[in-house]
């Protein structure tokens, strides 16, 4: 019977939050005896692992897309493998363009909230921009130039979030703005 080869961890498609390292563990049952684990990523070998539970740890990787094949080897030198994929990503960024920080306006105001957003990897791109008066989701933008109409505010303070999400569904750190509408000093 061949080997039976099991990833333990990561599992299929996970993503990671680069730069990071990824230890790749695999479960290996044969009937006649493992021998070694071999990972390859492009037919380039990493590690050999003699040892159960045969593991690897992959270390500092960059935003990438990586496939890990193991080849388990038996006793006798036959060769089962399986592969698994995995995602590393940097988180996107976002930024408050308008207002600004500390900004007031008379209440029943109505503002434009503006925000650029950006992904930094090679082939990441911007899905959505939300917008938030504090936890509390207010719109959720899809295409560019990233922009919110709140109108007729009522008088207070409020704090305006933003996060950006990624083709990952990477969300970012949130921007954050505070801003008031009132008549006065508050």
């Amino acid at each position: 019977d061949p080997s039976i080869v099991i990833f333990e961890s990561p599992t299929n498609n996970d993503i990671f939050l680069a730069p990071v390292d990824v230890v790749i563990t695999t479960a290996i049952t044969d009937s006649l005896g493992v021998a070694k684990a071999q990972f390859y990523s492009n037919d380039y070998l990493l590690f050999e692992d003699t040892t159960q539970p045969y593991s690897f740890t992959w270390t500092n990787l960059s935003p990438a897309y990586y496939t890990v094949k193991v080849v388990a080897v038996d006793i006798v030198q036959g060769k089962t493998t399986n592969s698994i994929s995995f995602y590393v990503n940097y988180k996107p960024t976002v930024q408050i363009t308008s207002p600004t920080n500390g900004n007031f306006f008379p209440p029943s105001s109505s503002i434009t909230i503006n925000a650029s957003a950006n992904d930094p990897d090679i082939t990441g791109s911007i899905t959505k921009v939300d917008f938030y008066n504090g936890t509390n989701l207010l719109f959720s933008d899809a295409s560019a130039p990233y922009s919110f109409p709140w109108i007729n505010i009522p008088m207070g303070k409020y704090q305006i979030r933003v996060i950006a999400y990624d083709n990952l569904n990477t969300p970012s750190d949130p921007a954050i703005a505070y801003v008031g509408f009132h008549t006065g000093l508050l």
